[in-house]
């Protein structure tokens, strides 16, 4: 079984190829599902049978995080139709049968800092997909293209999220690492390690010996690496954790 720090959860982006979730949480902790947002054109989203299966079929220490539905996070992100509220509510009701410690909405690129944009975004987490429909799970932000930092911060206050990050997606000279220090410093972190820039299939003993000293002091953290060797990787920050909380409790 899994051992892991309960504030400190680890695991990968979807299931290693081949890998079942009775293996898989043999050995880690958390599994983001992607199963909602990835889902191929024309087939339908995981009913709730499905999802309840998931989480029965799973040990009491495995943990979950969701990626919120394609279509509200795609370029007309955050809708507030009928449809818009009806899907959240599905997304909500999913979390719940989970128990999912965090549900994730990726905005991509085209998804622009706009007047339209930013109030659509405060109407859809503050009358749809409220931190009160979602209970204990954590909403999370990831978002792409041209959000500038201070943006990105007054979006996260005005709706409530958590946003996500990934401390090894640039230089550590880079303006960008200032934003993921700034964000660690909130006490609770999501940690999305993408590999986004390296050309290596796995980040070194350095580099995961880093995030696990970046998080380490929070309250509460989840990194999940999304990247060619997550697997692996994710197995090795578990085990500096572990290392980490064993010489602090002597």
């Amino acid at each position: 079984m899994a051992e892991s720090s309960p504030k400190h959860q680890v695991g990968c982006a979807e299931l290693p190829p081949g890998m079942n979730r009775g293996k898989y949480f043999e050995k880690l902790s958390l599994l983001e599902v992607g199963a909602f947002a990835n889902r191929k054109a024309g087939t339908s989203k995981p009913g709730r049978k499905v999802v309840r299966g998931w989480r029965e079929k799973s040990p009491e220490t495995a943990r979950f995080s969701v990626l919120a539905h394609s279509e509200l996070t795609g370029a007309k992100a955050f809708p507030t139709d009928d449809e818009g509220r009806e899907i959240a509510t599905s997304l909500a009701d999913s979390c719940q049968v989970l128990a999912a410690e965090a549900v994730v909405f990726r905005t991509p690129a085209s998804f622009s800092p706009s007047a339209q944009n930013r109030e659509r975004m405060k109407v859809f987490f503050g009358e749809i997909a409220t931190a009160d429909a979602f209970g204990d799970t954590v909403r999370v932000w990831e978002p792409g293209g041209l959000w500038e930092h201070s943006g990105i911060n007054e979006m996260a206050k005005d709706c409530g999220l958590l946003i996500a990050v990934d401390p090894l997606g640039q230089d550590p000279l880079d303006e960008k690492a200032e934003f993921v220090v700034e964000q660690m410093s909130k006490g609770q972190a999501y940690l999305r390690i993408t590999g986004m820039g390296h050309s290596r299939r796995r980040f070194d003993g350095y580099q995961l010996e880093m995030v696990s000293d970046m998080v380490s002091d929070l309250e509460r953290s989840w990194t999940l690496f999304a990247h060619q060797g997550m697997y692996p990787d994710a197995l090795a920050m578990q085990r500096e954790l572990l290392t980490q909380t064993l010489a602090e409790s002597e």
